[in-house]
């Protein structure tokens, strides 16, 4: 992670020339686990504070009625500016200081103070706006209402791993929420892509070496008689995963 770019021909494939490495991770996937989220708890608000865990109570309850999820873009960013009607007010790159440090547990203030000193009109309003577009007080509140359910001894991810907070204000909770799930999110479509390679006949499977995950991020080692099936790999790994099987998740991949 801390690599600086020229330093990255270190690296090199086990191929020689005939290979390279290559890195899949997931587009804008805390933000789009929140969308996700949000879209899934307007369907039915209890399920979250439900008996089982979120992705299990939809699977069991079938209220979620397929027409009503909206297919997430690739860049859902520009696409939420063009929606709440902003693209005036504030940049794409400030949007994403709006929800990104809000999701990793900064406090709504912090978010404000932040926006008055890059002079953008009206901030609180503005954050009011990206804050009920992405769901987030909405989400937070009902993460808050199951944490007070287990009597403020854990937070229950999407999945059913129970997390243990350090801290019990509403925005920290929702940081291990969507934290834990996005991390969760990334190994099931790690785990389809990686499965998929068992099956692929002949000794193309020997010209896909995964490396190791992190976090979000999937290093593969590929020879390049193989590389056209990147793209294949990274739909593979988008879709259908389970609990989000109404989504889909943008997977790409880019060659060190």
């Amino acid at each position: 992670l801390l690599l600086p770019k020229k330093l990255r021909n270190i690296f090199s494939s086990r191929f020689g020339n005939e290979g390279s490495i290559w890195y899949l991770d997931f587009t804008s996937l805390e933000p789009r686990v929140l969308l996700s989220t949000k879209q899934l708890l307007e369907s039915n608000p209890s399920l979250l504070i439900g008996d089982l865990p979120l992705a299990f109570s939809l699977r069991n309850s079938g209220s979620i009625n397929a027409s009503n999820i909206k297919i997430l873009p690739n860049d859902i960013y520009s696409d939420a500016l063009k929606e709440m009607k902003l693209s005036s007010e504030i940049t794409r790159d400030l949007l994403k200081q709006i929800i990104l440090p809000q999701l990793y547990g900064q406090a709504k203030s912090v978010t404000i103070e932040m926006l008055e000193k890059q002079n953008v009109r009206r901030p609180d309003e503005v954050v009011e706006m990206v804050n009920e577009y992405f769901g987030i007080d909405f989400v937070k509140s009902k993460i808050f209402e199951a944490f007070e359910k287990a009597d403020g001894r854990f937070v229950r991810t999407y999945y059913g791993r129970h997390v243990i907070p350090g801290d019990n204000k509403p925005h920290v909770l929702l940081n291990y929420f969507i934290q834990s799930t996005a991390v969760d999110v990334a190994l099931l479509g790690f785990k389809q892509i990686l499965e998929r390679l068992k099956t692929i006949p002949g000794n193309k499977q020997e010209m896909f070496v995964p490396l190791f995950i992190l976090h979000d991020g999937l290093f593969l080692d590929v020879n390049k008689s193989v590389e056209h099936l990147i793209p294949k790999l990274c739909k593979l790994g988008s879709i259908n995963l389970f609990g989000f099987e109404h989504q889909n998740f943008h997977l790409t991949g880019t060659k060190i």
